[in-house]
């Protein structure tokens, strides 16, 4: 009778993949959270115009607007957080002193907790393959899969 072995924990190149794209998720969560942190925290009302709307073929869309800061600066940036706009029409926008380009529309609103979990969620996916493959070898059996020998 032959001895099976157990399988030694060890990490394949789809595994080492896996473990980069989760790692990609988790800084751009919080990237994310923190962008909409900050201009939460000390961004400024002011109304600016709607000069585009822009459509996607994925039914994506999203707005340049310009607007005015504070201190009187005239910018124009785009957005996709925005709930209804219309070309030429007015629109209030909160952005950021700090980084006066970081802006939303004034009525979108989203929490901080949105991306952490968003992309979070996509995070633990791929760590959970990442753990799958260090034991049972679940991704290599994939590139096997494909090849007849």
């Amino acid at each position: 009778m032959t001895e099976v072995k157990p399988r030694k924990w060890r990490m394949s190149i789809e595994g080492a993949l896996a473990l980069v794209v989760a790692v990609g998720f988790v800084v751009a969560a919080c990237v994310q959270s923190a962008d909409v942190y900050w201009l939460r925290q000390r961004g400024e009302v002011v109304t600016g115009t709607v000069t585009q709307k822009h459509e996607s073929r994925r039914g994506d869309s999203s707005i340049s607007v310009r607007y005015t800061t504070q201190v009187g600066d005239t910018l124009i940036a785009d957005t996709s957080k925005y709930r209804y706009a219309e070309v030429d029409k007015p629109i209030e926008v909160l952005y950021d002193p700090a980084k006066p380009d970081r802006m939303q529309a004034a009525d979108f609103s989203r929490s901080y907790s949105y991306p952490l979990y968003s992309y979070g969620s996509f995070a633990v996916f791929a760590l959970l393959l990442v753990l799958l493959e260090l034991r049972f070898g679940f991704l290599t059996q994939f590139r096997k899969f494909g090849r007849h020998e």
